[in-house]
């Protein structure tokens, strides 16, 4: 294996018993790839500037918006025991924060109990424009309907 980074085709490869520090294998630009590598555990993502958070994300809960501020376009984790109640927080931030995309992202138990809230997005009142996703007649309200359903 070729660590991140290096490309090109092999030059010249070697066989035999080694340590894991001795070059087994030597590319065409003169690369040399031992038997022990190290791989970056993460690459962070490039950015020219990195914005803080200023506008706080109104979640229509009082005490998350007291004791556990959001930003908006920032992210938070709900941790907790089996009947916490870390999906029914999940549903009132989707159905009452103060956002105007709700990304959710699920699998298994947690994404079956979501599809109670997306079967009920389309007859939520938008706080943009006080209308139903059913009542609006453009193309951006066919996000909210039913996954299953088509517009």
């Amino acid at each position: 294996m070729i660590p991140p980074g290096p490309a090109g085709k092999i030059a010249s490869i070697e066989s035999g018993e080694f340590d894991i520090t001795t070059t087994v294998c030597t590319l065409e630009d003169g690369t040399e790839v031992a038997m022990m590598q190290e791989w970056p555990v993460r690459t962070p993502r490039p950015f020219i500037q990195k914005n803080a958070p200023d506008v706080p994300l109104v979640t229509g809960q009082r005490i998350l918006d007291f004791l556990f501020p959001l930003a908006k376009g920032g992210t938070a984790g709900i941790p907790g025991p089996f009947g916490a109640g870390k999906t029914v927080t999940q549903q009132q931030l989707a159905r009452w924060s103060d956002a105007q995309i709700v990304v959710y992202i699920g699998c298994g138990e947690r994404g079956n109990e979501m599809t109670e809230v997306l079967t009920e997005f389309p007859h939520l009142m938008d706080p943009q424009n006080w209308q139903t996703a059913d009542e609006q007649d453009h193309d951006d309200s066919k996000h909210l309907q039913h996954a299953g359903r088509r517009a």
